[in-house]
């Protein structure tokens, strides 16, 4: 048994333990899920390899991953490609290859990336661990009034790390989606009027009418390296990111927001001051910010499944 392709909704945020490993000896291992009930002491069930029981005391579900498969909230196996510091491995790039992308940017349009013209700083959650916290930037396209898409960095150095992507859209365009697709996005209002996102470099005067805008919208942001964990070369699963809420587990670390605020020498709390007569929503969708409702976020794990095909192969 190989597994199902699947997404999950992770287990109840900071009242439940860890899941378990256990690791047969085999090329597969099961992952054992923990019952999800607060009122009893967690209580755990271990399949063997082929599906047999062992041990069974009663418990949610139990998942298969095969040993190379990957999960978003699970660290990968040991690799050079995890270690202290954001060094990537390989070869520093050579003269030759700079100089060929020097004659690209004269000879090739690059028009999708030209069109990245607003560069916004923030701050996302990871969806099944709120507790891990990262500073973003979203180099934005708009493709019109009612949807942005965004290339997501670590930094906006020259040497940043491209870490995922964001889509943004509007309530108009979000109360048209099925309802399970809403449960994968996140709301604006609160981030924007309590100035966590910002653009740097531009005086909040002319911020104003961008944010008026952006707290009527939703994200759907998915996190492709998790730089954070120490990953020096993205790995393993993406991870669907969420948006900082006026809940306790879902405010931002102060500690990063000053590192934030010093390095644009910028302030969250003037910029707060300054939104507060922002209009909010007169309305979030409940869909959204799925978590603030349930208690669970979602995760994905990577697992073998049978190749689709249309015909023989040419």
């Amino acid at each position: 048994m190989h597994g199902i392709a699947h997404v999950s909704e992770s287990t109840d945020y900071e009242r439940t333990p860890p899941l378990t490993v256990w690791n047969t000896g085999k090329d597969d291992i099961s992952l054992i899920s923990i019952q999800k009930s607060f009122k009893e002491a967690p209580r755990y069930s271990c399949y063997h390899k082929k599906g047999q029981k062992k041990g069974y005391k009663g418990i949610h579900s139990v998942l298969y991953l095969n040993r190379s498969m990957a999960s978003s909230d699970k660290k990968p196996s040991p690799t050079p490609a995890i270690g202290l510091g954001s060094t990537l491995p390989g070869k520093p790039t050579t003269l030759g290859s700079k100089l060929i992308e020097s004659g690209a940017m004269m000879l090739q349009s690059m028009a999708p990336v030209r069109q990245m013209n607003l560069h916004a700083c923030t701050f996302a959650l990871y969806g099944h661990d709120l507790s891990r916290q990262i500073e973003t930037h979203h180099f934005i396209q708009r493709i019109n009034q009612d949807f942005l898409q965004c290339a997501v960095f670590d930094s906006d150095k020259p040497s940043a790390r491209l870490i995922g992507v964001e889509y943004i859209v509007s309530d108009n365009i979000f109360e048209t989606l099925p309802s399970e697709e809403q449960k994968l996005w996140h709301s604006h209002a609160y981030e924007i009027k309590t100035g966590l996102w910002t653009l740097p470099g531009m005086p909040e005067l002319l911020q104003d009418p961008e944010h008026k805008s952006l707290t009527k919208t939703y994200g759907k942001f998915w996190c492709t390296w998790q730089v954070d964990r120490g990953d020096r070369l993205p790995l393993g699963a993406p991870s669907l990111m969420m948006s900082a809420q006026a809940v306790d587990i879902a405010r931002v670390n102060p500690e990063l927001v000053k590192r934030r605020d010093r390095k644009y020498g910028v302030s969250r709390g003037d910029a707060k001051e300054s939104r507060v007569e922002m209009a909010e929503p007169e309305w979030i969708n409940p869909n959204a910010d799925y978590w603030k409702q349930h208690g669970k976020g979602f995760a994905i794990d990577v697992v073998p499944v049978e190749m689709k095909s249309s015909g023989a192969l040419i």
